[in-house]
């Protein structure tokens, strides 16, 4: 289950300084810590890696792209919700292009409360992420202590002579006494074993 986390950082991709104000101020201040603004996609992109948004708003068209790439990319790449702002008579064919990545896209001019919605619904879809994220690192974790296990287990059984379950009991036993993992048992067989 994902842990409970306050606000995040939000950040406005928009091409001035003024519009990133005026979308800014369109956010209820409890839903954020800090409203981070950068002016073009590219900037955006060099911003990402390094940092970690709980949502992210795009203002259409930015002044190197339009826009639709860049909200795609955030929204396959990175745990936070995407907010595209796009012109009402190309909304249809702009949806069309990034629904399928879970990007939320409102037509300009931008109305409070369907704002208000959307990045509601991309900061609950965050959470959701952030949730999905979590249980695939615990799975992954879960994975590679079986892998080790698995590994640890063929070495008592080739090198000391132990049956598949002696093997297992042996790890078992010795993590229970040792009171730590079966990963740091097997690890520790593995290393003695090589």
């Amino acid at each position: 289950m994902a842990e409970i986390r306050g606000p995040g950082d939000i950040l406005v991709v928009s091409v001035g300084e003024k519009s990133c104000r005026s979308i800014a101020g369109l956010i209820d201040r409890s839903l954020y810590d800090r409203i981070i603004d950068v002016h073009t996609g590219a900037e955006a992109r060099r911003l990402l890696p390094k940092r970690s948004f709980s949502l992210v708003v795009i203002n259409a068209p930015l002044s190197d792209e339009f826009g639709h790439e860049l909200a795609s990319d955030i929204a396959e790449h990175y745990a936070c919700g995407v907010v595209l702002l796009t012109k009402s008579d190309v909304i249809d064919e702009v949806n069309s292009l990034v629904q399928s990545a879970g990007v939320i896209t409102v037509p300009k001019p931008v109305s409070r409360s369907a704002f208000e919605q959307a990045v509601r619904v991309g900061l609950s879809e965050s959470i959701r992420l952030l949730a999905w994220e979590q249980e695939i690192s615990r799975l992954k974790r879960k994975l590679e202590e079986a892998r080790l296990v698995g590994r640890a287990k063929c070495m008592l059984v080739e090198q000391r002579g132990y049956s598949e379950a002696e093997a297992h009991r042996h790890i078992e036993k010795k993590a229970m006494d040792c009171r730590v993992s079966l990963r740091d048992i097997a690890e520790e067989i593995i290393r003695e074993s090589e």
